[in-house]
């Protein structure tokens, strides 16, 4: 499961929900996202309020899922940029 929390959250908060939820916490976006494995189906009721919006997955390839991410990720490598809109694949 991924849960984007919605913006303005501080870190510290950010931080508090990730234990509650056992989840890693990242910034991606401008915003803080918690990120569980696939086992994760249901987002624990103090999380809601917190939670702009949540993702349940079938598998752990989360963060690459266009469920998620909409579309093909763009990745850097420094100036070497693949995938995405850039025509590289």
């Amino acid at each position: 499961m991924i849960i984007d929390l919605k913006p303005g959250t501080e870190q510290n908060k950010a931080e508090e929900l990730a234990k509650i939820a056992k989840a890693f916490c990242i910034r991606y976006d401008g915003k803080f996202v918690l990120i569980n494995s696939s086992g994760t189906k249901e987002m624990a009721p103090e999380l809601e309020p917190h939670a702009e919006r949540h993702f349940v997955f079938e598998n752990d390839m989360q963060l690459s899922n266009r469920k998620y991410t909409g579309g093909t990720r763009k990745i850097e490598f420094g100036t070497l940029s693949m995938a995405g809109e850039t025509g590289n694949t």
